[in-house]
């Protein structure tokens, strides 16, 4: 979490947003006088492209206003006077004079660990701004939906999540939106539904299409709803069930947002390809038309995560930098800029740490296993049982060209020495699961001797470069893993199972599966980016093929 950034003020009321909260009326922004706006953005030339580039571009690395220099940006959005970043998780606020003028001085305004109607902060995911209500959306890896008032300052729930023993699976909420009729829209990838907030814990449906379980991101626009999924692709929701697709990958690598602006005067569909470099915007009556591109051209810029434009500049996330488009440097930009192949980008980055190399050396912990295509068993998904955020990989037998169960061996993907081992084991019965879990949904969040006892049989190993993996849910663990030894690559460490879970005490309540987390440094591989980008992160060891 971002840790030297200023209390967040106002503190919220532990008491406030426990009963239906009122919308504000409708209102037109008022912008910024002529006088005082900044120049506005420079247009396609005839190449039909605008390239961002040190000649025309202020870099500014918020990372390093935390305190801690690897903390990742994913999310912003922005108003006529100030911009909402989120940072390790947490949101803040910059002034858009400051960042302008290069001197951003970020306020806090809602961090992990505080708590706003009685439930605790964790980790912030995505954003969602209402403008013409004055109301910012956060989005919790928890699962929750938090609100924030930009006229009063105030925090409440604008959605709670709850656990619903009945339900198959829980809901996967992965991002939100808001509509034109200032209706909130959450992208469920468990089910592939979209809702909206029915009070303060019910949902009611907005559209049901199955094949939203591979999608990212989702905006509004023109009275229907675009999803983009996790190949970037498009698709257009216009009814309650089913959607049709509006646009193919059009050659987008990394699709990570895709937003509404209407910054040039009418609403433009907005994609960011992290990959690329590039901010898009097409006309949502015509998905073949581009009436904007931007490309960004610094060859050690980290992945693009999203863009938004107010009062004539582009402010985008790359990394742990936000990029402000023209730029005091160059105010109506360049001639000097020229387009950069994508391939000649310097390798991204993340938490400081060449974690693609890592990844590119690591052999997959189940021979048969593959990675899965489902947000919801990633890491970085929200755990409603225990009100928490999941930090590993599930791999279960379902997901692999050979089934495999309880007993499977698991093996060390890398060379390390064990720092943690499970060498006396009691079990965990039903009874004591439905106990434990209820304390943490009461809580809020799972306390650390909860998440021990879920863990079962585990593994800790820690490797060079500050790397650590970890392995829940074993059935066993083989000989000689015990605190202190040394692994080679590929060494049995342990077989799959279910201690730990449900399926513990109540046996064919959960099926057997390996929960394999990655650590880089006291981050787990996921922590303060989206899920779609983990996928991403993770896909660049292991392909789906294992």
């Amino acid at each position: 979490m971002p840790r030297q950034l200023p209390t967040a003020s106002p503190t919220p009321d532990p008491a406030a947003g426990t009963e239906s909260f009122p919308l504000p009326p409708l209102t037109t922004p008022t912008p910024l006088p002529l006088a005082t706006a900044p120049p506005a953005l420079v247009l396609p030339d005839e190449s039909g492209t605008s390239v961002a580039c040190a000649a025309n571009t202020l870099r500014l690395p918020l990372a390093d206003l935390t305190g801690d220099p690897t903390a990742p940006v994913s999310r912003i959005e922005a108003d006529e006077e100030s911009l909402y970043v989120l940072v390790d998780g947490g949101l803040i606020r910059l002034s858009r004079v400051g960042v302008d003028a290069g001197t951003p001085a970020p306020e806090a305004i809602l961090l992990p660990g505080q708590t706003v109607a009685g439930r605790p902060v964790q980790e912030l995911a995505d954003l969602a701004l209402d403008g013409r209500r004055g109301l910012l959306y956060m989005l919790d890896k928890a699962g929750h939906v938090f609100r924030y008032s930009l006229r009063d300052g105030s925090l409440s729930l604008a959605y709670r999540a709850t656990f619903d023993r009945q339900a198959v699976v829980s809901p996967q909420l992965i991002a939100i939106a808001v509509d034109g009729d200032g209706r909130l829209l959450m992208l469920d990838s468990a089910y592939g539904m979209i809702w909206t907030p029915d009070g303060q814990t019910g949902r009611e449906l907005v559209n049901d299409s199955s094949g939203m379980t591979e999608s990212a991101d989702l905006t509004a626009a023109d009275g229907r709803i675009f999803v983009m999924r996790q190949d970037g692709s498009i698709r257009v929701v216009e009814e309650r069930y089913g959607w049709r697709a509006w646009q193919g990958q059009e050659g987008r690598r990394l699709g990570l947002a895709i937003k509404t602006s209407n910054h040039l005067g009418v609403d433009l569909i907005v994609t960011v390809d992290a990959l690329q470099r590039e901010v898009l915007g097409m006309r949502p009556d015509d998905p073949g038309l581009a009436v904007t591109r931007h490309v960004f051209a610094f060859p050690d810029m980290g992945l693009l995560r999203d863009a938004a434009f107010a009062g004539g500049r582009l402010y985008a996330l790359a990394g742990g930098d936000l990029f402000v488009y023209p730029g005091p440097a160059g105010e109506g930009g360049s001639g000097e800029c020229r387009p950069l192949n994508p391939d000649l980008f310097a390798r991204p980055t993340l938490y400081g740490e060449d974690v693609i190399a890592t990844l590119e050396g690591m052999r997959f912990p189940i021979e048969e296993g593959t990675l899965p295509i489902w947000p919801r068993i990633y890491p970085g998904a929200s755990r409603l049982y225990r009100l928490g955020v999941h930090h590993g990989l599930d791999l279960y037998s379902f997901n692999a060209p050979t089934g495999y169960g309880r007993g499977w061996p698991v093996i060390a993907p890398l060379e390390g020495r064990v720092a943690r081992a499970t060498i006396r084991y009691e079990g965990l019965s039903g009874e004591e699961f439905d106990r434990i879990t209820a304390d943490a949904r009461t809580l809020g969040a799972t306390p650390p001797d909860t998440m021990e006892l879920l863990a079962g049989k585990h593994v800790v190993i820690e490797h060079e470069g500050d790397i650590s993996t970890v392995y829940m849910h074993l059935d066993a663990l083989a000989p000689g893993i015990v605190p202190g030894a040394h692994v080679r690559a590929g060494q049995l460490i342990g077989t799959v199972g279910v201690t730990g879970t449900e399926g513990e005490g109540r046996p064919g309540a959960s099926l057997p599966h390996l929960h394999f987390e990655i650590w880089v440094g006291e981050r787990y591989l996921g922590e303060g980016i989206t899920i779609r980008e983990t996928m991403w992160w993770y896909g660049q060891g292991f392909d789906r093929r294992g």
